[in-house]
């Protein structure tokens, strides 16, 4: 075997070696995320929550959540998504609801915002929006999304649903 011969199998092998990690860190995170999922289910089945109006929630609305309950204005914006939700949800289709940490105050109404936009100053902390891939979908919301939502939104205010962004925030991106 030359020098070359032996580079460019070496540099094969590395290539094969860098995909089959690749590959292998895609379908760890997606069993992570399977079974964080599950975890957050099993939670909440303990909680009494109707699991099947939460998955279909959750594929209406993603709520973004930084801490693990609702402070300062967070409930106000809770309680407006739910308001925009008994009208058919139009705002939700455009905008999301938000609050913002500024200089000092945090937790502070901010919202809604139109998607893609966000507070002139400081940072989105906590929010109610779309979830992107319905978000997408023309169709108008069902009354079955719609009271779907509204049951995980009101389980939310009690403390007794868990949004996945919450859920990574207190396991940790791995579980």
């Amino acid at each position: 075997m030359t020098l070359l011969e032996i580079e460019k199998e070496r540099t094969m092998v590395t290539k094969s070696l860098e995909e089959e990690n690749a590959r292998h860190r895609e379908v760890t995170q997606k069993l992570y995320s399977q079974l964080s999922r599950l975890e957050r289910f099993k939670r909440m089945a303990l909680e009494n929550v109707d699991l099947e109006k939460a998955a279909l929630a959750e594929k209406v609305l993603y709520v973004k959540m930084e801490v693990t309950k609702l402070v300062g204005d967070d409930r106000s914006e809770v309680k407006a998504a739910i308001a925009d939700l008994v009208k058919g949800g139009t705002t939700l289709r455009r905008a999301y609801f938000a609050t913002k940490n500024y200089d000092g105050w945090y937790h502070q109404g901010s919202g809604p915002h139109e998607y893609g936009m966000g507070p002139r100053h400081g940072s989105v902390c906590f929010a109610v929006a779309m979830a992107p891939d319905r978000k997408k979908d023309p169709a108008p919301l069902s009354n079955t999304e719609i009271e779907a939502c509204i049951y995980a939104l009101e389980l939310l205010l009690e403390g007794r649903y868990v949004p996945h962004s919450l859920y990574e925030l207190e396991r940790g991106a791995n579980g």
